[in-house]
This record gives structure tokens, C-alpha cells and sequence, in this order.
């Protein structure tokens, strides 16, 4: 296989160097890693680092896969020095404890944040400084170098970093901790987002070779599933004991006067409580697999239960009733993943009656409004979904006015990013309506069909421009990046369904650009090779259109090669990724067969068959839901055009084709590539102008 793992000579060999290293002189160190970080804005990261290095245990499978030196590291050396004390910084505590323990570390995980670049008001570096100063003059400035890992806090800068780290060139690979927080959980991606950043670390701390790294994310995955299924567990539990906690408030309420304030508070708790369940409950269940909607109709019995006692405390209150709102579009939402749309619909109305009634009673509270736009989009889905475009349309356009006018009416709202982002969402809904209603008319109302498909490019260029927005403000922001590639990728998208192909190219590039971009700062992040393996198949597709054989024939074999790596090394039971890399056979495959190469052709084909068994369910039919492509067409050519010699020997070794003319070709394009820093320039003077543009729209 053209992608096997490191031989077991050549990791021997890496861990004897790097554990001769530490163990020189038969001295074994007693830390895997010093933390360095500022108490004052870096505690929280710290403490969050050490906590999770300390109960992390390493797959059976990776151990397994290391040389028995490494194995011995793993398990006799534990220990994390992480400075907790609150004595006044002195050179006595320098001395006989800082030092030692610096002397005594194997590595440097050193916490940037933005007092880690302050200097004291007495002059002179702060302790974080000195930190990296000495652990430098222990290892020698290469040596210390390759041992320092650079984590960023929140607030720190990506241009500066602490001490003498920036002297020692300016590529460093960070981790990214900057959105860690007590309610980061409550963010979407956030864990897994989060997550990611900490292997980055276990990796280094545990010199784990870049080939098994996915073991680690398996395990990562693994962990985060767990603690989903404990979370919503938990809030059930916490649902519970608040239910009784509310009958007592009750009881209090009545009892007298004196109680009355008590009882207030304990309902404004309550209140605030309530809301960060919902959240909890309605995303713990989204993110659960094979989730039923008698789990869901048990969840939103639970949870309205709770609402309905705090009614009976108060009366009138408005934001108890966007509690409500909240809760059933929360669940609304978990029914559709579900599978109900009716059951998502029933609850998604009664929320947006409410946010209505909301918005009409307190028009000056901006939230509001953009809770009830937040309904109105999903009512629009749902009739998408139902293929009632008419409806959907009027949904999604008055959606869009709500967020304009919010946005018009408070620029500096604190929430105005996310704001845009979602305008930015609800133009694509239109841009997808103004396209599918234009395949309705077709060739039969050209007039109609033109004026749709200029309607659906101004939609996305609207759209496109407040991403340009987003991200030119925050260059450094994943999300903002990520999400502006998604505004190329779609608008690409709509040029080739109007006929574009060309055009469309231009757009798939730029994605490609910034998808590259950050695969490089996130390599293993299958989100985010992902998107690069459908980007490469999009432009494969295109330049197919265009009869561009051999570039169309160069993106087609990255996107196999990176999903291929996908499914056999990250997450071996995830039919979407089996499925996408389906989706890359089957394409080249059509491509071999217009280029009329049989074998090649034919050999993926079985390829494409193997994949296909492991989509199965276990009664043996295939998931609709997958939208599997059929290869039958390509194979019956196949058949036809071989010799039956040659078609009995590729049936029985499809690899010795698949190896020598796909695999091969295929892996020499994984290699790094150097260019995003170029393209990323380009593309920003472009970028600014669109922003222009669509800020005077």
C-alpha cells in the first residue's frame, strides 16, 4: 500500500536518539514538560493543559506500535511541573524550585497570553521570559527550540510571542487554545475544535511519529463521546434536582414577604439555568449517533416540565418566554436530525408564535429579533425539504430583513460578527432558491429562468462579501477562514449548475487556497482535509467539463489520496468518509473511461465495489441517505474493451493496477506545499474590494 507506516527500524531508531537523549548518563528526567504561563490571564489554559495531559492514557493500538524504549518513557515518567503557588516571586523560590524543575523537564509548553509579553513595571522580563531564557541555555538554542511548544491563551497575538521565542524565527506551529473558556463547550465545534489543539500537544509530549497520530485522534474521538453521553446524562440529573429546587421556591413564595426575595433570586437562577440546559440538552443529543425521537420527545417532556414550573412562579415574564421559544426550537432542531420533520415543524411553530408575539411586544431588544430570524430559517429548511420553494423563499427573505435591520440599527452591537455570518447564511439560502427554481423552468421560460440565476449570483456575491468582511477583520480566525471558503465553494458551485465552468474554476481556487491554508496549520483535522479532498473533486469535475485531461486528472488522484488516508488511517467506521471516498473513485473512473484507459478504469471499479460492501447496512441495502453513484456504466465499457485474460487478472489483484498507476501517482502529491502564502496575498486585494462592495449594498 503506498501510504504503509514508518518501518520498525526507522521508529526504533528516531526513539533511541530522542531517549538517549533524555536519559543521558543514566539520568532519567523527572518532568515530561515544564508549563510556563502568567497567573493572571493564563491560569484557566494552564490548569486545563496539565488536567488533561494527566488523564490521558495512550490507545492500546499506538502503544503497541512503539519500541519498547518509548513504551518504558511512557509509563515511568508522569509528571507535569505546573507552578500553582501564590508566594511573592523571589530568587530564593527561583532557585529551589523554578530552576530545578526546569533542569529536571524534558520539554517547554510555554503559555502565550497577553501579560506573558508585558514587562514588569520594575523593568526587566517577567517569569515566563526567564523560563524560556533558561531552558534555552539547558538545551542549546536549536535543541530548546525543537523542545518548546507554543500555545496560544486567550487574547494572546499570532505576530509576538514571549521572551526570546521570536529571536528564534517567527514560523512557530501553535496550538490554538484562544476560545478555551468555562462555556466553550456551549459553542458549536468547540470541543472537537479544542480537542484537536490538545493532540497537537500529546503528540509532542509523547513524540508520537506524524504516521500515528490518527490513533490519537480515535482516541480524542472516543473521549469526546463519552463525555457527551456523561453531559446530557448530567443535565438530565441537574433537570431533576431542579424541579424540586422550584416546587421549594414555590413554597417560599407564598410562606411570607420576608421570603420574597429569597425566592426571586432562586427564580432568576433557575431562569438562567434553564437556558444553559436547553443548550446543553439540545446539542449533547445532535451530537449523539443514531439518536431516536423517543429520546427526544422524553428530553423535551423533561425540560418543558421545568419551564412550565417556573411559569407558575411569575406571571408575564418576557424573557422566561424566550426561554421557551428557545427550547423548542433547540428541539426542533434535534427532531430534524432525528428525522421528523413533522415533529420539528409542530415544535418550531409554537417558538416562532412566541418570538413573534416577542419582537411586537419589544422592539428595541435586538436579540429577540434575531431569535425569531433564527426561526424563520429553519421553517425555511423545512420547506425545502417538502419542495414548497414558495414558502420557503418568503421565510428566508423575511429572515434577511429581520438581520439587516438589526445590523443597521446597532453596528457596534458586541454580537455583530455572528450577526453577518448569519446574513451571510440567509443569502445562500435565497441563492439556493433562486437555483432550484430556475431548473423548474429550465429551457421552458428562459426569461424567468435568467432573471432567477441573476437573482441567485447576487444573493451569493452579498453573501461572499460579508464573509470577506469577517475574515479581513480577523485573518488569524479558522472559523472566519473556513467559513469564507465555504462562500467561494458554493458560489463555485452555482456557476457550474448555470453552465460556468470556467468561472466557477476561479472561485473552486480561491476555497482551495484558503482550505490549504489551513490543512497546514491543522494536518490532521479531518474537517479541514476533508474540505480540500472535495474542492480537488469539484475541480477535477470541472476541468473534465472543460476536457482538461490531465489537470482534471492531477486534482481527482489528491482528492482520492487524501480520503484515502481519511478512511484507512482516522476514523475507519464513518460511512461519510468511506462514502467521499467513493465519490472520488467513481469520478476518476468516469474520467479513465473518457480517456479511454480500460484497466485503470476497471480496477477502480472493483475498488469501488469494496467500498460499496462497507457501505452496506447489515440487512445488505444500501443508505439513501448516501446518494451513492452507480459505477455500472463504467464498468460495462470496461468489460467490453478488455481482453478477458486481462479482466480475470485485475478481478483477482485489482491493486497491482491500483498500486502502480493510481496510488503511486497519487501519494507524490501529498507532499507540503509552500504556496498558500502566496495565493492568500493575492487573493486579499480582491477580498477588500468585495468587502467594499457589499458594505455600500
Amino acid at each position: 500500500m503506498a501510504d504503509s507506516h514508518l518501518s520498525a527500524n526507522a521508529i526504533n531508531n528516531r526513539y533511541f536518539k530522542d531517549f538517549w537523549c533524555v536519559h543521558a548518563g543514566g539520568l532519567v528526567l523527572r518532568y515530561k514538560a515544564f508549563i510556563s504561563y502568567r497567573r493572571n490571564d493564563a491560569m484557566l489554559t494552564a490548569r486545563w493543559i496539565r488536567n488533561r495531559l494527566l488523564t490521558f492514557r495512550a490507545p492500546d493500538r499506538l502503544v503497541e506500535q512503539l519500541p519498547q524504549l518509548a513504551r518504558t518513557a511512557l509509563r515511568d515518567r508522569d509528571g507535569y511541573y505546573l507552578d500553582t503557588s501564590y508566594q511573592v516571586a523571589s530568587e530564593d523560590f527561583w532557585t529551589e524550585n523554578i530552576l530545578p524543575a526546569l533542569q529536571d523537564s524534558e520539554r517547554l509548553i510555554v503559555l502565550s497570553s497577553p501579560s506573558a509579553l508585558e514587562r514588569p513595571a520594575g523593568g526587566g522580563d517577567n517569569w515566563v521570559a526567564r523560563e524560556i531564557d533558561t531552558f534555552l541555555r539547558i538545551h542549546g538554542d536549536a535543541e530548546g527550540r525543537r523542545r518548546i511548544i507554543l500555545v496560544l491563551g486567550r487574547g494572546a497575538p499570532t505576530d509576538r510571542f514571549p521572551g526570546r521565542m521570536g529571536a528564534l524565527g517567527e514560523n512557530w506551529d501553535w496550538v490554538d487554545l484562544r476560545e478555551l473558556s468555562p462555556w466553550a463547550w456551549l459553542r458549536p465545534g468547540a470541543s472537537e475544535r479544542l480537542g484537536d489543539a490538545f493532540l497537537k500537544i500529546a503528540a509532542a509530549i509523547f513524540r508520537v511519529p506524524p504516521d500515528l497520530v490518527p490513533l490519537l485522534r480515535q482516541e480524542e474521538a472516543r473521549r469526546r463521546g463519552r463525555a457527551r453521553l456523561i453531559a446530557v446524562a448530567a443535565a438530565f440529573a441537574v433537570i431533576l434536582a431542579l424541579s424540586a429546587a422550584l416546587g421549594w421556591a414555590v413554597v417560599e413564595r407564598q410562606e411570607a414577604l420576608m421570603a420574597e426575595r429569597r425566592a426571586v433570586h432562586n427564580y432568576e437562577a433557575a431562569r438562567d439555568t434553564v437556558d444553559r440546559l436547553v443548550a446543553m440538552v439540545g446539542g449533547g443529543l445532535r451530537d449523539t449517533q443514531g439518536i431516536t425521537v423517543q429520546t427526544v420527545d422524553r428530553a423535551l417532556s423533561q425540560v418543558d416540565r421545568l419551564v412550565s414550573d417556573l411559569e407558575h412562579m411569575t406571571t408575564n415574564d418576557p424573557l422566561l418566554q424566550r426561554s421557551r421559544a428557545g427550547m423548542l426550537h433547540e428541539f426542533a432542531r434535534t427532531y430534524r436530525q432525528a428525522g421528523d420533520d413533522v415533529k420539528a415543524r409542530q415544535a418550531e411553530d409554537r417558538s416562532t408564535e412566541i418570538r413573534r408575539r416577542l419582537v411586537a411586544t419589544m422592539p428595541d431588544m435586538p436579540e429577540l429579533s434575531v431569535d425569531l430570524a433564527a426561526s424563520l430559517e429553519l421553517l425555511g429548511d423545512l420547506d425545502r425539504s417538502a419542495h414548497q420553494l414558495a414558502d420557503a423563499r418568503r421565510r428566508f427573505a423575511e429572515s434577511l430583513s429581520y438581520r439587516q435591520m438589526q445590523l443597521q440599527r446597532f453596528p457596534a452591537h458586541k454580537d455583530r460578527d455572528e450577526w453577518l455570518f448569519a446574513l451571510s447564511q440567509s443569502e445562500v439560502r435565497l441563492g439556493d432558491i433562486d437555483l432550484e427554481e430556475s431548473r423548474l423552468f429550465g429551457a421552458r421560460d428562459t426569461p424567468r429562468t435568467e432573471a432567477l440565476q441573476s437573482s441567485g449570483a447576487a444573493h451569493y456575491r452579498r453573501s461572499l462579501a460579508a464573509g470577506a468582511e469577517l475574515y479581513l477583520r480577523a485573518p488569524d480566525s479558522e472559523r472566519w477562514q473556513r467559513e469564507l471558503s465555504w462562500g467561494f465553494y458554493k458560489r463555485a458551485d452555482f456557476k457550474v449548475a448555470t453552465g460556468q465552468p470556467q468561472a466557477a474554476l476561479e472561485d473552486y481556487d480561491s476555497a482551495l487556497c484558503l482550505r490549504r491554508e489551513l490543512t497546514a496549520r491543522a494536518p490532521y483535522n479531518t474537517r479541514y482535509v476533508s474540505d480540500v479532498a472535495w474542492t480537488l473533486q469539484k475541480i477535477g469535475a470541472s476541468k473534465i467539463a472543460l476536457a482538461r485531461w490531465a489537470e482534471a486528472e492531477a486534482a481527482l488522484l489528491e482528492s482520492i489520496a487524501l480520503r484515502r488516508r481519511l478512511v484507512t488511517r482516522d476514523v475507519r467506521d464513518d460511512k461519510t468518509l468511506s462514502r467521499d471516498y467513493y465519490f472520488s473513485i467513481e469520478r476518476l473512473a468516469v474520467l479513465k473511461q473518457q480517456t479511454n484507459v480500460p484497466d485503470v478504469a476497471f480496477a477502480l471499479v472493483i475498488e469501488g465495489k469494496r467500498v460499496q460492501q462497507d457501505l452496506r447496512l447489515a440487512d445488505g441495502t444500501m443508505p439513501a441517505s448516501l446518494e451513492v453513484p452507480s459505477l455500472s456504466a463504467v464498468e460495462s465499457w470496461a468489460r467490453d474493451t478488455l481482453l478477458p485474460q486481462d479482466l480475470t487478472r485485475i478481478e483477482l489483484d485489482p491493486n497491482s493496477v491500483l498500486n502502480a498507476k493510481v496510488l503511486a501517482e497519487a501519494s507524490k502529491l501529498l507532499t507540503p506545499r509552500g504556496d498558500s502564502g502566496a495565493c492568500l496575498a493575492e487573493l486579499a486585494k480582491a477580498l477588500a474590494a468585495l468587502a467594499a462592495v457589499g458594505s455600500r449594498q
